[in-house]
């Protein structure tokens, strides 16, 4: 019976190793070398680039995208990853972002929102309006509202931040615009293309394959993204 209990313990104390990301191939995307628009593999929707904001240099020969909810901890976690992915590759890869939120206000999908989501369809209206006002002031927007991965940043800080950089009464505006609407719909139903494949996110969609989850490590990310982009070299970390 005790060695029972301590077995029971030590698996209870024990830290569980988290699952790693699910790496899905979903097909060649159609017109993969349009920067103007993204395709999502597997399916025939293509997005607007100049609807979405964009980590890195429109002129990037390789692009990827985020699908992710910014109440989501492993959708920071991830979105810190690609970042340094984008600076390390140094100029030769962007990432569109693309938010989508579990939350059910706006999603037909999720049925129940989670505490942790509670929302999630106001930041994502807020990073879609701050781009759509002002785009060349969407980066600082950016990295300022992932500056700290492991917490979220209370909403009425946003607003207020958001407002502050871009203007109260064009934000409220963006807010409210139905190509703001239309945008976010068009975010939800690529969700819903993979949802009966894999409800998990972050998905990062990199040309033909979507990554399923949060990447074990920035390392890993950057080797996935150089093995299916055929990217070949890595600017150097800082001090070497």
């Amino acid at each position: 019976v005790a060695l029972v209990a301590l077995i029971a313990l030590v698996q209870i104390m024990a830290p569980t190793k988290r699952p790693g990301p699910k790496i899905v191939k979903l097909g060649e995307p159609t017109n993969s070398a349009n920067l103007k628009l993204f395709p999502i593999p597997g399916s025939d929707l293509q997005l607007k680039v100049d609807r979405l904001p964009l980590m890195g240099s429109h002129e990037a020969p390789r692009r990827i995208g985020l699908l992710f909810d910014y109440t989501c901890p492993d959708c920071r976690q991830q979105h810190g990853y690609i970042r340094e992915a984008v600076e390390k590759f140094d100029g030769k890869l962007s990432c569109l972002m693309i938010p989508m939120p579990l939350d059910k206000n706006c999603n037909d999908l999720i049925k129940e929102t989670y505490p942790v989501q509670i929302d999630a369809c106001e930041y994502a209206k807020i990073c879609l309006a701050v781009h759509q006002v002002a785009a060349d002031k969407y980066d600082s927007f950016d990295r300022w509202l992932f500056s700290a991965r492991d917490e979220k940043k209370e909403l009425n800080e946003v607003r207020k931040y958001a407002a502050e950089l871009v203007g109260a009464e064009k934000l409220e505006k963006a807010l409210s615009s139905e190509a703001l609407q239309e945008q976010l719909k068009q975010n939800i139903l690529i969700y819903k293309l993979n949802y009966k494949k894999n409800t998990v996110i972050p998905q990062t969609i990199v040309h033909d394959h979507m990554i399923f989850g949060l990447s074990e490590s920035a390392e890993k990310l950057q080797s996935e993204l150089q093995r299916i982009l055929k990217l070949k070299s890595v600017k150097p970390a800082k001090g070497k």
